[in-house]
């Protein structure tokens, strides 16, 4: 069995994480309702205690391998590496998509 774990975003964003809570870096702290109940605990900063306003649920996406993003932002990295003309990227994608399903289509053939 696989591993659960986004391996990428996990070697990607763990430094951005923690210096981005450590700096207060706003859009990259780990402000979170958990982060909130746990201040409310501590009874320290009494500014940043949870405040409920509206009882909502989130919806579970279900099991992680279901919601993996790995395959495909590796496999969208790759198109993307593919680019030779700046100026029109989705022309150039599109050209070096044709090529590699002509060279796989060829190896088969041959």
């Amino acid at each position: 069995m696989r591993p659960n774990i986004d391996v990428m975003h996990t070697l990607k964003n763990i430094f951005e994480n923690l210096f981005g809570t450590m700096l207060n870096i706003e859009g990259k702290t780990k402000d979170t309702y958990k982060a909130r109940l746990d201040l409310e605990d501590m009874n320290i900063r009494h500014e940043l205690h949870l405040q409920l306003k509206n009882a909502q649920e989130a919806m579970v996406a279900g099991p992680v391998q279901y919601t993996w993003m790995f395959p495909i932002e590796r496999y969208l990295g790759h198109l993307k590496g593919s680019v030779r003309n700046r100026v029109r990227p989705e022309g150039s994608i599109a050209e070096a998509y044709i090529v590699d399903e002509c060279l796989i289509f060829y190896t088969k053939y041959l």
